[in-house]
């Protein structure tokens, strides 16, 4: 987190009061659970790692800021038809954000964090602002089309608003 300027280096009380504004709580030791639903190596019952909660979290800041239209699961569901037709040439993936900005979700690509594995996730910021990352884990065009497909279906079905799904 440091490294990516995410937090400055410091001593230990600096850090914890860092630690506190980031996850947006009194003490590190009131970090809470984020509710979502993700596509990562492993989906144990209360297994999230603590580089994974902060990637969702980092998420989950530059989301905040991305302005997009009124959610609508209709457009949504045309998107994915629109985002079909760009399969067949890599360099069209770059039309996805503005595909599903139109629809009300927003994208967010942020890079994994060592230790983080996680490939992406679905959450919401309210029950009608989804919200879609990726880490762009593997470099590979067919993995960010199953990793984003994967988690459009999260958000048509609503998951990670309160509970974790898979």
């Amino acid at each position: 987190m440091i490294r990516r300027g995410w937090l400055q280096d410091g001593d230990a009380s600096l850090l914890q009061g860092q630690l506190s504004r980031f996850f947006e709580v009194q003490s590190p030791e009131d970090i809470p659970f984020l509710a979502h639903a993700a596509k990562k190596s492993s989906y144990e019952e209360g297994d999230i790692r603590p580089a994974q909660l902060a990637w969702l979290f980092r998420v989950k800041q530059i989301a905040r800021s991305v302005s997009v239209p009124a959610y609508s699961e209709r457009a949504l569901r045309k998107s994915v038809s629109r985002l079909a037709t760009l399969l067949h040439a890599p360099e069209e993936a770059r039309h996805v954000p503005k595909i599903l900005t139109e629809a009300g979700v927003r994208v967010i690509f942020v890079e994994k964090l060592p230790q983080a594995v996680i490939d992406g996730v679905c959450f919401w910021l309210d029950t009608n602002a989804p919200v879609i990352g990726m880490s762009l884990r593997y470099d590979r065009i067919d993995n960010f089309w199953f990793v984003l497909r994967h988690e459009i279906e999260h958000v048509l079905r609503k998951d990670g608003q309160k509970k974790r799904n898979h």
